[in-house]
């Protein structure tokens, strides 16, 4: 069975807890992905940061909602047309100003190159989610494996 380093995604796109969610959106919609590691200056992963995290800043952000609409689920098909347009213009400046560390998942789980594609799908499974960053033993950034990586892997694999 394949490990983590024969399927992994090597220079993957990263980002620090100081950026600010401006580039990670800008950088998410140039290259078409939905999430990505964040490492800190020795590139040791210390979180993760995904589609899912940015929009979560928009449900839970105090300009965005009515006090009614703030105890319900943005997926509840609030519409952005019935907010006043100067509030959430303001609101949008204060989300792209906020740092990654503000925004991100902390308490990651990673995996190491060795780790066979069945554990990996374990833990994508249950976890709830999509990509694992592979690291050393010092935590330092090696690559990433997405759900992708594993079901090509496993495919593969059976046409051996």
């Amino acid at each position: 069975m394949p490990i983590a380093k024969e399927v992994m995604v090597e220079n993957v796109k990263t980002f620090h807890p100081q950026d600010k969610v401006s580039k990670v959106a800008k950088t998410f919609a140039e290259y078409g992905i939905s999430g990505a590691p964040v490492v800190d200056d020795e590139n040791k992963v210390v979180g993760v940061i995904t589609e899912h995290d940015l929009i979560r800043l928009g449900e839970e952000h105090p300009k965005l909602l009515t006090p009614i609409e703030s105890h319900l689920p943005l997926s509840l098909g609030l519409s952005i047309k019935d907010h006043d347009p100067e509030k959430m213009a303001e609101a949008l400046s204060d989300i792209k100003e906020k740092k990654v560390e503000e925004a991100m998942t902390e308490n990651v789980r990673t995996l190491p190159p060795d780790a066979g594609l069945g554990k990996i799908a374990r833990v994508m499974k249950k976890r709830e989610i999509n990509r694992v960053p592979i690291v050393d033993e010092d935590n330092k950034l090696l690559g990433l494996v997405a759900r992708a990586d594993v079901v090509k892997g496993f495919w593969e694999k059976e046409e051996e």
